[in-house]
């Protein structure tokens, strides 16, 4: 944070900037380097070592800051503390997650975030985005909280935004899985065997899956690099395949459009997500896998988008080039 805060000043001293921009840029400095904590914890978690002390710190990192809310890195920042802390941190919500009892869980998460937390903007964000999170899992259990208590978030606008969602849920097409056509904004169902028309689709082209969902905060991380590495393998044997999984279709669309998301965009609603994921036995989100031109899953680890020279040789590689 050093580094960008002097880049910051510097900037400052030749431009001029307005207050309002100033501010946006200190909070998104801060923000953005909280939200690479996740990905400490996860490195951690992949080569199951430890750390000591608390993950978030918050005098460097604050979760009550509701000026930040310019700053869209804050809302990630709330979304992987209130996860953190609430969820992956408590037994008693992950006992009845283990059991399934989502409504249950997810009720006893935001009560203990009503009662910990600070009422503010802050706050409700932390509500919103738990419910959010509930609402891509399981639309059900999510009107079971929703219909008997809106106690949880006080601000309007959050409110009304996850009645529109509702409503465009039990109104729009659900497809099992479907294709989004990123310049018509059409979206196109999927019937048969997706991996078999996939590669046939593509033959003897070598195909970079990105298995993700819209609430995985590293997912949305790599997107800024998967564009660039789509980019580079421009008018090359290269196909990228984005499949997003277990997510609000709402969510899903919206992303594309806002984070420019490069190649073909596929959405597998809740239970094909499952099937897949039972199918492919992949650990979580995100998962890379390679299928090489004779159609063949040669790598269902393979590296992120954000690996830059490691996940560039290795495409290189199976293009024979």
């Amino acid at each position: 944070m050093l580094l960008e805060n002097s880049v910051l000043s510097e900037f400052r001293k030749t431009y001029s900037p307005t207050k309002e921009f100033l501010h946006w840029a200190k909070k998104d400095i801060i923000y953005r380097n909280a939200n690479y904590l996740i990905d400490f914890k996860y490195y951690h978690f992949v080569n199951k070592t430890s750390y000591n002390g608390e993950l978030f710190d918050k005098i460097l990192f604050p979760i009550d800051d509701d000026s930040a809310i310019v700053s869209s890195n804050y809302g990630l920042h709330l979304w992987h503390y209130s996860t953190d802390k609430y969820i992956q941190n408590d037994s008693l919500v992950m006992s009845l997650l283990k059991e399934k009892k989502l409504s249950r869980a997810y009720n006893l998460c935001l009560t203990n975030i009503i009662n910990n937390e600070n009422p503010g903007i802050s706050r409700d964000i932390m509500c919103y985005r738990i419910l959010s999170t509930l609402f891509e899992k399981s639309f059900e259990d999510f009107l079971t909280i929703w219909i008997k208590d809106k106690s949880f978030i006080d601000n309007q606008d959050l409110n009304k935004q996850l009645q529109k969602r509702r409503q465009q849920f039990e109104t729009q097409e659900n497809y099992h899985i479907s294709l989004l056509d990123t310049e018509t904004k059409e979206e196109k169902e999927i019937i048969g065997d997706f991996f078999s028309n996939l590669i046939n689709k593509h033959k003897g082209k070598v195909i970079y899956l990105d298995i993700w969902a819209t609430w995985c905060g590293p997912c949305r991380s790599e997107i800024p690099h998967s564009i660039e590495l789509h980019e580079y393998f421009n008018y090359k044997p290269v196909v990228f395949v984005n499949l997003c999984m277990s997510s609000d279709r709402t969510e899903w669309k919206k992303a594309i459009e806002n984070q420019h998301i490069a190649g073909e965009n596929y959405y597998f609603n809740k239970m094909q997500s499952g099937l897949l994921r039972n199918k492919l036995k992949w650990q979580g989100f995100p998962t890379y896998m390679i299928i090489d031109k004779n159609g063949t899953i040669v790598d269902k680890n393979a590296p992120r988008p954000s690996s830059d020279k490691e996940i560039k040789m290795k495409l290189i590689k199976l293009m024979g080039e």
